[in-house]
């Protein structure tokens, strides 16, 4: 069974990122998850697992996996199966998927939609998320402001939003904001 999820990224198909398809790209480290040195992820559609010692996994929507830092290292467990995977670990989204694609990360509530990149730092498994600018708005606007308020000043918050996120965009770090 598990033969069958270690392929080649040939095969797989192309990893969807936001640049890709014409988008600005935001990477946004994910400090309110609170990740240690475990974290449970739930695909919602189809994604390539890449470590940085080229071990490659399809996961299939509705995979579950769990991620433990081990020795500095990260350890994927899949079912019975483990895998050590390196200090870097990708989740590339493959296709463009549909309602639920994306990722459901730890016990936090919604979708994640994007690709995530968890690295080690400190000790701990330090996860960014990285998105089109469009998806990050759809997220931050409602958790800045309910839909009670009135649809110009929803607008506004959203130009706000995206000015902010595009102005700290920085391809000299690992990351643009914080969520």
């Amino acid at each position: 069974f598990l033969i069958g999820l270690f392929i080649a990224a040939a095969a797989a198909g192309a990893s969807v990122s936001a640049e890709e398809n014409g988008k600005m790209a935001l990477r946004v480290l994910l400090r309110r998850l609170n990740v240690g040195q475990h974290m449970d992820i739930k695909t919602g559609s189809l994604y390539l697992l890449t470590g940085e010692n080229g071990t490659e996994m399809l996961l299939q929507p509705d995979t579950q996996i769990s991620v433990e830092l081990r020795e500095n290292r990260m350890v994927v467990f899949l079912n019975s199966a483990s895998l050590s995977f390196g200090k870097t670990v990708a989740l590339n989204r493959c296709g463009a998927g549909g309602q639920d694609a994306g990722l459901y990360l730890m016990n936090a509530s919604g979708l994640y939609p994007g690709n995530l990149m968890l690295t080690v730092e400190d000790g701990k498994i330090r996860p960014v998320m990285s998105l089109a600018v469009e998806d990050y708005l759809l997220g931050v606007v409602p958790y800045e402001m309910n839909d009670s308020f009135p649809t110009e000043a929803l607008k506004a918050q959203a130009v706000c939003a995206r000015t902010y996120a595009v102005r700290h965009m920085n391809r000299t770090r690992d990351y643009d904001v914080v969520d």
